[in-house]
């Protein structure tokens, strides 16, 4: 599989949709989700004084306007409680736990990540809780000159570069890698495959027509934080979603870290987003609710 790393995405030409309000919180959130380099600590800090009433959220930037909707929620209950929200690159933001900064809960988008965090000792797969699910898609760049229609065009002569994120580090590469050996296809496209270690990356391949198609997740960041792709919204073209008996069940998961000073809280939290009408927030902003039907769940 090659590792290419092209330029990162530099277009940012203003903010859409829910992403215009987010400077009125620039205090309690920070953004940092460029490839180029991990983002200077001003959140996230080494160890967090015990607040009961405060906690802090590792959120990948994919899942982060979502995670805004529902903290404006959860910050209007009776007790008041505060929610700071951390956001970077899902990659990133376990390195940036792996050097000691504090939050009390990390958000993945599935479970290769959470399931890193677990086998490293910073959380307790008890603590692990699935509120949510996406799709795969195929994508491609809008002019589509390899002339694909279908994921099964993929093994054509025609079709040279295929994009997804490092299946070793993402979770969307690793179902994309499933999906792809399910199809009975593996064998034919992995010479194809492109792939970078920051998921966004991986989408700004087709964006900016340096491949010929890849794979995604539906929602993230197409749907749930669109504003990711603000300048590239006409450089694409959805064309199919993966069949989903192709790849285990994607659980969108949040767990409690060991060093969390309010655990407490964040359960309440996580328990939080699991709620009737939370789940019909995050279904509407783009994170669909918990999946009932697929492979079993990825180990």
């Amino acid at each position: 599989m090659k590792h290419y790393h092209f330029s990162a995405l530099t277009t940012r030409k203003g903010l859409t949709g829910a992403a215009i309000g987010l400077s009125a919180f620039a205090s309690l959130f920070l953004v940092g989700c460029s490839p180029e380099a991990t983002p200077p600590v001003s959140g996230g800090t080494k160890a967090q004084a015990a607040d009961s009433n405060t906690i802090t959220l590792f959120v990948p930037c994919g899942m982060v306007d979502p995670m805004m909707k529902v903290r404006k929620k959860f910050e209007a209950l009776p007790d008041k409680p505060t929610v700071k929200i951390i956001n970077d690159n899902a990659v990133i933001l376990m390195r940036r736990i792996r050097r000691g900064e504090y939050t009390d809960i990390l958000f993945s988008p599935g479970e290769t990540e959470m399931n890193l965090m677990v086998k490293e000792d910073y959380i307790e797969r008890k603590e692990v809780q699935t509120f949510g699910s996406f799709k795969l898609i195929l994508v491609v760049p809008y002019a589509n000159r390899a002339k694909i229609k279908q994921v099964s065009d993929l093994t054509a002569s025609r079709v040279k570069r295929i994009a997804i994120a490092d299946p070793a580090q993402n979770s969307v590469g690793y179902y994309a890698e499933e999906a792809l050996k399910s199809l009975g296809m593996w064998d034919a496209v992995k010479p194809k495959l492109v792939s970078h270690w920051h998921a966004l990356e991986a989408v700004t391949y087709v964006c900016k027509d340096r491949v010929d198609v890849g794979i995604y997740f539906n929602s993230c960041p197409f749907e749930s934080t669109p504003s990711e792709l603000s300048g590239y919204e006409n450089s694409y073209r959805i064309l199919e979603t993966l069949p989903e008996s192709s790849y285990p069940p994607i659980k969108v998961q949040a767990g409690v870290l060991k060093k969390s000073n309010n655990p407490e809280l964040a359960r309440k939290f996580i328990q939080y987003l699991l709620q009737p009408d939370t789940q019909k927030l995050l279904k509407a902003s783009g994170i669909p609710n918990v999946p009932t039907s697929g492979k079993e769940e990825a180990s």
